[in-house]
């Protein structure tokens, strides 16, 4: 944590020389020197680009939040300026969102349910007039393959999310209207080792190599070791280069010539397309790495390029993430759908064989239809967390809560940024106080009580400090950061944007980033952070990777609802030149399957694994195991492995517990060291102790995939409107003197009859449950209702608590029948 403290300091402060750039250009006046013409120019310094403008409009005010996207902190190259694409093509008017246009859209979560829509929107911006896609049919683009896969490689693509991408679209497209579109996985290239295992484990590409920089040469290093020939005979190609040289978080930034670690893995995939040439190519990188000079490269290679900068929050996600998206076109790529289909459709310039059937008027296209297809963030980014009790929140919290919670933070000198913090609150007029934390230096850290007390206790002074000094900038706006949705980045240091600007939606997400969720109290997870990319996280296998690694994952990929449409536009608008025409047309059976297929054309494994076979085969107990031992034990084992003070967390028991004689209150000596006043006469715990965890594997042998009870719907006409038990029961059950068997207790059985057989009210008897005779009245009062009601929600909430509640942990073994359920709830 020290040395991460000291890593993530600002950069220092840039010299002279760059300031002074802007005050040599007029000839006119020599005297401008100091302050304000660098700041008059300053401005300006974005547009020199002329970057591309983005579909939604309000990239200027979210740049503060992407930390990859401030293009004035660093010196950048003077681009040429690039001649207007697309002179015969006027798009239309960009669409620009209203408020109650954004509050009428459909709330979509599920990448699949973003992908639906998107293919949805697709189709109908094909029958638009002068849209982007005009005439251009994802169902005919389907349609005219007839099964003819689509060949597509990846290379630096991190979590593939091209592949996932393409695969929701042809399960939206398939769902939609019948048709399908195959993908075929040539191979993939990635040189992270974690990487490599989840590519394999989830795509299981035909070819993994491991360095791009080799996929200029006929043969190359996979991932195992071996060499293998580079495939050709690609539709498109999708690469997300390093960005390291051109991040404005390098101090040290190297141009794209200069050997840098960027500039070598660009040159590695240029020289693949040169030998290739694929039909397409999509690129994805950062707003400050040299896109001119990468169309310049590209057009000497017979290429048409373009460049656009989007936005995540603009495309169903709310994640405030910009990024450059770069379309390359082979322009001398020959009219191969016009070959496979015969004739060239109508209003479609070229035939068969005919060369530059692409260019400039698709570019412009392209750029216009990733803004036809934009949909603003419909959901807030509360639905993309994960729910507190879920079992992947409890995992990821002990891997970052990686200290000992019953010791003290070790000392961490963290000088170099305690004069920044103090300098922060004294120019913000912030005061010396921790509101937030409680914090005191190198001891007590308490965070509010709802938050993460043991990742607070695991984070270092400089940490803790930013988060107090951030709700103290929040409460002199008159804001309460614990009852707001906000994200503070802490990795950074107080001098930087540390705080997203608009509650709900995320700031950039980057590998190395602490996101603090302001009213969790924590931050955002390894499969949270996954979700706000628009993975798929239910269908993927991340059996391996912890949370940093799935940060890491989530960090260096690419948005799937963007590059999804990136590709989407980029095929339609294309497909006259994609390489799929050339091949022959596949038998009905082959024809019918989409999605993503390997290049062998089958996902059966083609040999058997030596020893593969040799298990033995034993049935599947669906009703639990038996020698649990006797419910008594069971119990003291239950009551045993419950938490007798918050020092032990979910998995740790404490061996020095004592307890209060008067109030029954457990405290652990060494976890609260703390003095207790009101607790006088405390003695040590005798009772036998038992791990949660061991508990809890004991529980799931012991418990049958499914508890049904029987028999309670024939005391469905004794019920009031809406309650679980008959009216009057409360009263009986809840008595000091009920007793159970007799006469005077009737048996509520399949069949209605009355009668005894010992056991007490309330309680299970095989598939009878015996409910006392419900007393005379002539209607429910409010305070019945009332009490039936919460009997019944005390049921349903033990039933989903099963940790927390002591009689679904005995609902087990022969015993199984005897339980009084309905009877030990309301008691």
């Amino acid at each position: 944590s020290e040395s991460e403290s000291e890593s993530e300091e600002a950069p220092k402060k840039k010299k002279a020389p760059p300031k002074k750039k802007p005050a040599a250009k007029p000839a006119a006046k020599p005297k401008p020197a100091a302050a304000k013409p660098p700041a008059a120019k300053k401005a300006p310094a974005r547009q020199a680009k002329k970057l591309p403008a983005t579909e939604g409009g309000d990239d200027d005010d979210d740049e503060e939040e992407d930390s990859d996207a401030v293009f004035e902190a660093k010196p950048r190259l003077k681009p040429k300026k690039r001649a207007a694409l697309g002179s015969g093509y006027k798009p239309l008017a960009k669409k620009r969102w209203s408020a109650e246009e954004i509050e009428a859209l459909p709330v979509l979560v599920k990448p699949q349910q973003m992908f639906d829509d998107m293919v949805t929107r697709t189709e109908a911006q094909q029958a638009c007039k002068g849209a982007a896609l005009e005439g251009r049919s994802l169902e005919g683009l389907a349609r005219e393959l007839a099964g003819r896969p689509l060949r597509v490689a990846t290379m630096c693509s991190g979590t593939e999310s091209p592949l996932l991408a393409l695969d929701m679209i042809c399960g939206a497209l398939k769902a939609q209207s019948g048709q399908s579109i195959a993908v075929e996985h040539v191979f993939s290239c990635e040189i992270e080792p974690f990487k490599q295992a989840y590519i394999e484990r989830n795509f299981a590409p035909p070819l993994l190599f491991r360095d791009i920089r080799e996929l200029g040469d006929e043969e190359a290093t996979t991932a195992y070791g071996a060499t293998r020939p580079v495939p050709g005979e690609v539709d498109v190609l999708i690469a997300g280069t390093s960005c390291v040289d051109y991040s404005t978080m390098n101090n040290k930034q190297k141009k794209i010539d200069e050997k840098g670690e960027s500039g070598q893995t660009f040159w590695g995939m240029l020289a693949w397309v040169k030998r290739t040439r694929p039909s397409i190519v999509v690129q994805e990188n950062v707003c400050s790495a040299p896109w001119e000079e990468m169309v310049g490269y590209y057009a000497k290679e017979g290429y048409a390029a373009t460049f656009l900068r989007v936005d995540t929050k603009n495309h169903y996600i709310p994640h405030t993430r910009t990024r450059i998206y770069l379309l390359a076109l082979d322009t001398h790529a020959p009219n191969r759908r016009a070959a496979a289909l015969g004739d060239a459709p109508m209003g479609e310039a070229g035939g068969a064989g005919e060369s530059g059937v692409v260019g400039e008027e698709e570019l412009a296209r392209w750029e216009a239809a990733i803004s036809e297809l934009s949909c603003p963030a419909s959901s807030s980014l509360e639905a993309f967390l994960l729910p507190t009790d879920d079992p992947r929140v409890h995992t990821a919290r002990e891997d970052l809560s990686h200290i000992d919670p019953t010791k003290q933070r070790g000392v961490v000198d963290w000088g170099r940024c305690e004069t920044r913090h103090q300098r922060a609150r004294t120019d913000e007029e912030l005061g010396a106080k921790r509101p937030l934390t409680q914090w005191v230096s190198q001891g007590h850290c308490a965070g509010p009580d709802f938050a993460w007390h043991d990742w607070f206790k695991s984070q270092v002074e400089r940490v803790v400090d930013l988060c107090d000094i951030n709700y103290l900038r929040l409460a002199r706006e008159g804001q309460d950061a614990n009852y707001k949705t906000l994200v503070w980045n802490l990795s950074q240091n107080v001098d930087r944007s540390t705080a997203s600007s608009r509650p709900g939606v995320c700031p950039c997400l980057t590998p190395n980033m602490v996101p603090y969720v302001t009213n969790r109290g924590g931050p955002i997870v390894g499969p949270e952070v996954l979700a706000l990319q628009g993975i798929p996280v239910d269908d993927l296998l991340l059996t391996r990777e912890n949370n940093d690694q799935m940060a890491d994952l989530a960090g260096n990929a690419m948005s799937s609802t963007i590059v999804g449409t990136c590709i989407l536009a980029a095929l339609l608008l294309s497909r006259d030149t994609l390489r799929a025409f050339d091949a022959p047309k596949p038998d009905a059976a082959a024809a019918g399957a989409g999605g993503l297929v390997t290049s062998t054309g089958s996902s059966e494994t083609q040999a058997d694994v030596a020893g593969g076979l040799a298990m033995a085969e034993k049935p599947l107990a669906l009703l639990g195991e038996g020698g649990v031992g006797p419910l008594a034990q069971l119990l003291a084992e239950a009551a045993g492995s419950a938490r007798m003070c918050a020092s032990e967390g979910r998995t740790r028991v404490a061996s020095d517990i004592v307890r209060c004689a008067k109030c029954g209150t457990t405290k652990s000596k060494s976890g609260c060291p703390e003095s207790w006043p009101e607790h006088v006469d405390m003695a040590p715990v005798t009772e036998p102790r038992t791990p949660p965890r061991e508990f809890e594997a004991k529980l799931a042998a012991a418990l049958p995939m499914v508890v049904t009870l029987g028999g309670l719907g024939c005391a469905d006409g004794m019920r009031p409107a809406g309650a679980l038990l008959p009216a009057g029961i409360e009263a009986k059950l809840l008595s000091p003197t009920r007793g159970g068997g007799g006469d005077d207790d009737g048996v509520v059985t399949d069949g209605g009859g009355d009668g005894g057989t010992g056991a007490g009210p309330g309680e299970v008897e095989g598939s009878k449950l015996r409910l006392p005779r419900p007393m005379p009245r002539p209607a429910p009062s409010r305070l019945t209702r009332r009490v039936v009601t919460t009997a019944a929600w005390c049921v349903r909430f033990i039933v989903r608590s099963l940790r927390c509640s002591l009689l679904l942990r005995v609902v087990s073994g022969a015993e199984r029948q005897r339980i009084g359920v309905v009877k030990s709830v309301l008691a």
